[in-house]
């Protein structure tokens, strides 16, 4: 993925300096993603690898000296827009990139990019910015959020269960994550749950799933989520009941 980075955002680069011609100033670039919550995380390792590539390009990309700003979002989309804002108006930046949750992506993408703005997009890939709502300044270089879940989908569906219980966060992404896995999935949904984005107990929704007698789980729970999820699935001693599948 950090090539694939390097070659958009290099390309991008090349755009505003005019076809590779050397700039007066480093380009500036903003970073918008979550460094806090128990998701930090995974806002820190995509600063972390962004910030590789620059060191191996010796301060540049595409041949251009950069300025790479980053800023925490906080998970909160209203926090990402405010920051965006500044970005443009304030230090005149010229792509944005950054984001981790969907929910965010989708308070600052499309505004951003109808401003003239590269967005290059490590993680979130929201459906609705895919298709017939997806710009020319957009450039997704993960992966689009319902794709990844059809695999388990399908797969799920060729071990031959039947009866499958869903669970994600209601966000974006927990949507997308679920429709994708039902576009592929042929059995009966015995159950379909929406928690709350960063939820970390889940007695209640643990005691549902249980009575709904599922032969198979299917969640997408990311970052702390997951691990909690995970770990109180194993107490309740459901690992050993009822086989759970993830992204």
């Amino acid at each position: 993925m950090l090539l694939r980075i390097k070659i958009v955002v290099a390309l991008a680069i090349c755009f505003i300096g005019g076809g590779g011609a050397v700039a007066a100033e480093p380009v500036k670039i903003g970073m918008i993603t979550t460094l806090s919550t128990k998701a930090g995380y995974l806002g820190e390792e995509i600063r972390d690898g962004f910030r590789l590539a620059i060191e191996q390009g010796g301060g540049k990309l595409g041949g251009i000296d950069v300025d790479l700003l980053v800023e925490d979002d906080g998970r909160k989309p209203e926090r990402g827009k405010e920051i965006a804002e500044r970005y443009i108006k304030s230090e005149n930046v010229k792509i944005i990139t950054g984001i981790v949750f969907s929910n965010v992506a989708m308070a600052v993408v499309p505004k951003v990019v109808r401003d003239g703005v590269f967005y290059i997009s490590p993680n979130a890939g929201p459906s609705q910015l895919a298709g017939s709502g997806c710009h020319e300044n957009y450039f997704n270089v993960a992966w689009q959020n319902d794709n990844l879940h059809e695999v388990t989908g399908e797969f799920v569906t060729d071990q031959g269960y039947s009866n499958v219980y869903l669970l994600a966060p209601n966000y974006p992404a927990g949507k997308d994550s679920l429709a994708g896995f039902k576009r592929y999935y042929k059995g009966n949904i015995s159950g379909e749950v929406y928690t709350k984005l960063g939820q970390s107990d889940y007695a209640a929704e643990l005691a549902a799933l249980r009575a709904a007698k599922p032969d198979a789980v299917f969640f997408f729970l990311p970052g702390g989520m997951g691990i909690n999820f995970l770990k109180q699935y194993s107490q309740a001693g459901l690992i050993a009941e009822i086989p759970v599948f993830g992204p």
